[in-house]
């Protein structure tokens, strides 16, 4: 019986220390993925837009295009989401960056932002697309870091990200 139990010693001990070193992994897998949801704006990430359009474009007239469900300034239909409402925006939504020539949806004297999910940014020829009109990336709702941390835990949450487009010309 003696013999057995030392037999089996060290292979309890081998086991042991696989079990820690999991839980250790684990451990810091949840705490960067808890890293992850605090750094993403509240709701459906669009409090952190409006935000940043608060604090970016104070006092100034400001047209916002919008593709889809981008609006940051609607989340639900009751009750609106107020907290940043500011009256100096205007909203104007669109079908796709694709249907017009984006400088026909500028107003001028106004700051024109351009609000999309990263879903409309379809692959290299949108970016270019988007550059050669003349617009430049000023904000992301949720951070480059947060997006490859959320993809090993629900990759659905990268979908409610947006992006702000300023049109520079």
């Amino acid at each position: 019986m003696i013999l057995g139990y030392q037999s089996l010693k060290p292979t309890i001990i081998v086991k042991q220390k696989v079990a820690q070193l999991t839980v250790i992994v684990l451990i810091f897998l949840n705490i960067a993925g808890l890293l992850a949801l605090n750094f993403r704006g509240a709701g459906l990430a669009r409090i952190s837009v409006s935000q940043f359009i608060a604090q970016n474009y104070a006092g100034k007239n400001i047209q916002i295009i919008y593709v889809g469900d981008s609006n940051p300034y609607w989340d639900w239909a009751i009750p609106k989401n107020t907290f940043y409402y500011n009256k100096n925006v205007s909203a104007k939504e669109v079908a796709s960056i694709w249907k017009d020539d984006l400088k026909n949806w500028m107003i001028k004297g106004k700051t024109n932002l351009l609000i999309l999910s990263p879903d409309d940014i379809t692959g290299p020829r949108a970016e270019q697309m988007l550059k050669d009109s003349g617009l430049k990336k000023v904000f992301q709702s949720i951070p480059d870091y947060a997006l490859f941390i959320n993809r090993f835990y629900n990759e659905d949450i990268n979908r409610s990200s947006l992006l702000i487009y300023e049109f520079n010309r």
